[in-house]
């Protein structure tokens, strides 16, 4: 727009759990008309901004981009499960996984694991879990050694629609697990396969 711009340069030290919100016109105007709000985490500021853009007031371009920082360093828990033992294993360490990094949502984050977990064990005979903490999120990965099965019905699937579509599909066990892990988490990600699924949970 401009042949000769002036660019404004600053360096400044990040540290983890900052925030940071860079705004068009757009959201910057309808930030003068209603005030700037704190929020208490990433996922509020970006639910925040997602209702600005539907007021009536906006009348430019509204673009917002956020950042969080996070700790360079992540805790990792790993467990393989084949034997009933083993299983008993696992589930006091995602337990405790979870009273440590996630003690506000710990017991339906925790039936939403055993849900994949027990998903697993029906598909095959070894899966492996893994734990991650990334700052404000807990990712967890449940893999299992079957040979998996078609995502894309149940990926479609809303929690409304556990007791008419499972039926029909013909995944009504499973499907249900499914549909209490969708309640549960924040976001569920299967692979193409179908024998892996990654549970994401804000804390």
């Amino acid at each position: 727009m401009f042949d000769k711009a002036e660019v404004q340069t600053k360096v400044m030290p990040f540290k983890p759990g900052e925030i940071y919100c860079m705004l068009s016109d757009g959201a910057s105007d309808l930030l003068e008309i209603f005030g700037v709000r704190r929020q208490e985490n990433f996922g509020q500021y970006v639910n925040w901004f997602k209702k600005l853009a539907c007021q009536p007031e906006r009348m430019d371009d509204y673009s917002v981009v956020c950042i969080e920082i996070v700790e360079k360093n992540t805790k990792i828990s790993i467990c393989n499960i084949q034997n009933p033992a083993e299983l008993a294993q696992a589930q006091v360490m995602i337990a405790e996984f979870l009273a440590q990094h996630a003690p506000t949502c710990v017991v339906l984050f925790e039936v939403a694991i055993n849900e994949a977990v027990n998903n697993g064990l029906v598909a095959s005979e070894r899966i492996q879990v893994k734990l991650k903490r990334t700052g404000s999120r807990i990712v967890v990965r449940v893999k299992d050694n079957g040979t998996g099965f078609s995502t894309k019905q149940v990926n479609a699937l809303g929690v409304k629609d556990v007791d008419n579509e499972f039926e029909q599909l013909g995944l009504s066990e499973r499907g249900r697990g499914i549909m209490m892990m969708k309640m549960f988490c924040d976001q569920i990600i299967y692979n193409a396969l179908g024998n892996e699924v990654l549970l994401m949970k804000k804390i």
